[in-house]
This record gives structure tokens, sequence and C-alpha cells, in this order.
């Protein structure tokens, strides 16, 4: 799908290196957000919690993630499909956040999907919200693509 969005059609053009380091980024965000559902499985049913989230099939062959580098390493991605640093870092805590906390659906495993709607310009990576009325738990937003 970013071959698509990309514009590059023609097989022998050649896209810059800053579109194979964002391919590269988006390629390694999904492969972790695919792996990540079934880590942290893992990881609820051996009772496991706090900030780290552990892969293995045993506990001598565990590999530890600590939560902070997977926000930096979302942030990165969202970085280079075009997020502004701040909104980047935001999105990329509260996804990994979300894993650390069991709830794999609203955590990484989302963050393929929310870097290639940046970098299709279906979301604005850099715009602020502005909020025209509230009511509750609720409220309606000016800008279009937050």
């Amino acid at each position: 799908a970013l071959h698509r969005l990309s514009g590059h059609h023609n097989p022998t053009d050649m896209p810059s290196p800053q579109h194979h380091h964002s391919l590269f980024a988006l390629g390694l965000g999904l492969a972790l957000g695919l792996a990540l559902p079934h880590v942290l499985r893992l990881r609820r049913r051996r009772g496991l919690g706090g900030s780290t989230v552990k892969a293995g099939l045993t506990d001598t062959r565990a590999v530890r993630l600590p939560r902070r580098v997977l926000t930096d390493f979302l942030a990165a991605c969202f970085t280079a499909a075009g997020a502004a640093p701040a909104h980047a870092a935001q999105a990329a805590d509260v996804l990994a956040y979300a894993d650390s906390r069991g709830i794999p659906s609203h955590g990484a495993n989302r963050a393929d999907t929310y870097a290639n709607e940046i970098e299709a310009k279906l979301v604005d990576g850099v715009a602020s919200p502005v909020v025209e009325r509230s009511s509750g738990c609720t409220a309606a937003q000016k800008r279009k693509g937050l």
C-alpha cells in the first residue's frame, strides 16, 4: 500500500533514501504490531505486568522490551510518516501504555494504520485540535483529520 501511495508506479523509478527509511520504519512497526498481541497474551498467561513487554517460549529464553523503547520506536515511526514530534510522542505513549496494560487492541498494532494514514495525508499529523463545543465526555473538533 505504501508503494502505491508514494507515486512510484514505474519499476525503474528509484525512491529516495528517506523513502526507504520511512518504509523500513513502517514495516518494522507493522511487524512489531503484529507480534505484540501474541507477546502480551503470553505475558498475561504468566501473570506478568508492569512496564515491560515480555516475549519468549520459556522464562529462560524471554525477551524483554521496556515500554520506553517501544514508545521511542513508535514515535520515530510516526515522525518519519510526517507527524509533528510532539504529536508523535503523545500518540506513541498512548499506544505503548495500552500494550503495557494488556490492551493490545488499542496498542502498537494500530501504529502501521496510523502511520499510513499520516503518510497518505488522510490524517493531519501536525494539526492541533480546536474544540468547537463539548458536552460531558464528547467534544466536536473544528479540524478535519484529527
